[in-house]
Order: C-alpha cells, then sequence, then structure tokens
C-alpha cells in the first residue's frame, strides 16, 4: 500500500511539475503560489506517512 502511494505521489509531483512550467511562462506569480501549496501539502503527506 505504502509503496504504491510513494508511486502515485511521484507521478502526481511529475505533473504538477509540469503544470508550474507551464504556468511559469505566463504567470511567474501564480506558479510561486502554485509551488507553496504543493510545498505544504508535500508536507502533510510526508508527515502522514511517517
Amino acid at each position: 500500500m505504502l509503496c504504491l502511494d510513494l508511486v502515485q505521489l511521484m507521478i502526481f509531483q511529475k505533473l504538477e511539475n509540469n503544470i508550474i512550467k507551464t504556468v511559469t511562462g505566463a504567470h511567474l506569480q501564480s506558479a510561486t503560489t502554485i509551488s507553496a501549496i504543493i510545498c505544504r501539502r508535500q508536507r502533510t503527506t510526508v508527515w502522514y506517512q511517517k
């Protein structure tokens, strides 16, 4: 179960990274906000996994 969750998280991160790169071209500030949200979400995920 944990393995599957980690794989899904990695795939999700790759998708979000692609979205950030796309957004960065036109809206740098929005991308920064998205990054901050993703950072918070990742910290929460890691916290729950421990």
